[in-house]
Formats: structure tokens, C-alpha cells, sequence
């Protein structure tokens, strides 16, 4: 196969990560309940409580992230908003491209993610480590 990474499809199951309170934040990882996304595009807090559910909102400036479906060359979920590295000091940044419809790692170019050569590997966010890309 041309593609670098490895697609996995788990159950054609959704998956979101948030950045809000200035911290990288995944559903079932760091809290016991999981992000709800209202029709207005806003996150909400779902916790699991006995008998019950407790909805907050997030606050304005958080950023919901989507897997894109794709894992790294060490098994490592790439999300929206990752940065990736295919040859050392090499960074692209992985968005959705309305255009063309596909993932893309966006550098000094633009490529597909999945056309991305095979030493590819997650690693950091462009909230924890914006300084990567300072020079793409």
C-alpha cells in the first residue's frame, strides 16, 4: 500500500478530542463522561452520574478536534490540529480540506494525509507546541 499510515475504521465510530481550559482533553481518558456537540456546533461536558446526567458547556474558546482515522507510524491516533513529522525538523500541520474534501498535512505545501511517506510520526499539537511551525 502507498499509504505511510494505517487506516483503521473502529466501528465507523466517531472520535473527538478538546482543547478547553488550556489543556489537551480526550472523553474516557481524563474525565469519566463524554463530549457532546450541540446542532450549534458548541461542546458540552456530559458526566456519568448515577441516575443522572450533568451538562456543562465548555467555554467559548475551546476547540473540538476530530480523529482523522489514521494512526501514526508508532500506532498513535492522528487528530485534527496534530503536527507530524516526516523527516527530522520536518512538521506539517494535519486540518480537513473543505476543498478537497481529505485530510491534509499542510507545511510549505499541502499534501494528502494518507500520501505522507512512511517515517511520519505524531508529535505535538498546534496548542501545546505552536513553535513548530513557526517557520512553515
Amino acid at each position: 500500500s502507498p499509504s505511510s499510515f494505517k487506516s483503521t475504521i473502529m466501528n465507523n465510530r466517531l472520535k473527538f478530542r478538546i482543547w478547553a481550559y488550556n489543556k489537551m482533553q480526550t472523553p474516557s481518558k481524563d474525565w469519566d463522561g463524554d463530549v457532546w456537540i450541540r446542532l450549534n456546533g458548541k461542546p458540552y461536558l456530559c458526566l456519568d452520574v448515577v441516575e443522572s446526567s450533568e451538562i456543562h458547556p465548555f467555554r467559548d474558546e475551546s476547540v473540538i478536534m476530530q480523529w482523522t482515522g489514521l494512526l501514526d507510524k508508532n500506532g498513535q491516533e492522528i487528530y485534527e490540529g496534530d503536527i507530524i513529522e516526516n523527516h527530522p525538523g520536518v512538521y506539517w500541520e494535519v486540518s480537513w480540506s473543505e476543498k478537497k474534501a481529505q485530510w491534509r498535512a499542510e507545511g510549505g505545501s499541502s499534501f494528502g494525509l494518507n500520501s505522507m511517506n512512511q517515517g511520519s510520526k505524531v508529535i505535538g499539537n498546534i496548542y501545546e507546541h505552536p513553535h513548530l511551525l513557526s517557520d512553515v
